[in-house]
């Protein structure tokens, strides 16, 4: 009578390899790539004289639409637009179907009315700032990023707004580097098996 020794034969135990390699990678181990980082935290850039420029260059052209904001005078849906270039950024806030524009100043936001000539002159903003709402964003990508804009106490609704996150968490905008943020692996992201 003839013996048979389990797996004695080369063809035999690469097989039973091949199927321990995919039972393991059903269960998300024996290799696989970890996630990619992304960003922990979402990010919020005062708009001052040092950033002012990089921020208004980042966002130019999107259009911000506030609920109404006490410091224009206005209490229905106010939308504000940045233009210009970064150095010499321009405004332009429509609500009522009235408009308004200007120049925009930063150390906090200085709104500079020159149309109409009725309510030209400055209106001041203490707090000016926009927040990225960067959190689970891959790092080392560009992406179009919800970003609201914050005038004093008054909220935008989010727009989206191109960033990259680098791997090192510095937020970069098209007008330079805005910020950092916590890059990391996510969390969750455990295998079950």
């Amino acid at each position: 009578m003839r013996k048979f020794s389990v797996m004695t034969s080369k063809s035999a135990r690469l097989a039973a390899g091949a199927v321990l390699v995919a039972v393991l990678a059903a269960c998300g181990g024996g290799g696989s790539n970890p996630p990619a980082p992304v960003a922990l935290a979402n990010v919020v850039v005062a708009i001052d004289k040092a950033s002012g420029p990089a921020v208004a260059t980042t966002v130019m052209g999107k259009t911000f639409t506030f609920p109404g904001v006490p410091e224009f005078g206005t209490t229905g849906p106010t939308k504000l637009t940045l233009g210009g270039t970064g150095a010499a950024t321009t405004f332009e806030i429509e609500a009522d179907g009235k408009k308004m524009s200007g120049n925009l100043i930063f150390g906090s936001c200085t709104f500079t009315v020159s149309t109409p000539a009725n309510l030209a002159g400055p209106i001041f903003i203490k707090t000016c700032a926009i927040k990225v709402n960067a959190t689970g964003v891959a790092a080392n990508t560009t992406s179009n990023v919800g970003t609201v804009f914050t005038l004093n106490s008054t909220v935008s609704d989010a727009v989206p707004v191109s960033f990259t996150i680098s791997t090192d968490g510095t937020l970069s905008g098209a007008g330079g580097t805005l910020g950092t943020v916590a890059v990391g692996t996510p969390t969750g992201t455990g295998s079950g098996g």
